[in-house]
């Protein structure tokens, strides 16, 4: 069980590291953390299926994930202008 211990540290610091890179606004780094979430989370969720664990806490953890990456990009959609100015257009 320790493992899992590991696993369960490894997906909250994944959390802690792209609340940070989400409040920098850094896309390389925050698609990084992600990806460590999601690798984080498929391999908590396989090892708790071999182990007949319940998972349901796993499924909270990608909902959460979720949220927090739709909301981003809702927000850096709705942060891009629709069209450009006509003083900034080049003829």
């Amino acid at each position: 069980m320790p493992a899992l211990l590991v696993l369960w540290l490894l997906l909250g610091m994944g959390h802690l590291r792209l609340a940070w890179v989400l409040l920098e606004r850094d896309w390389p780094r925050i698609i990084k953390a992600a990806a460590l979430i999601g690798a984080a989370a498929v391999t908590l969720l396989i090892v708790m299926e071999v182990l007949l664990l319940d998972a349901a806490s796993l499924m909270l953890q990608a909902a959460t994930l979720m949220i927090e990456l739709g909301c981003e990009l809702i927000k850096r959609v709705a942060d891009r202008p629709i069209c450009r100015p006509l003083h900034c257009r080049r003829s």
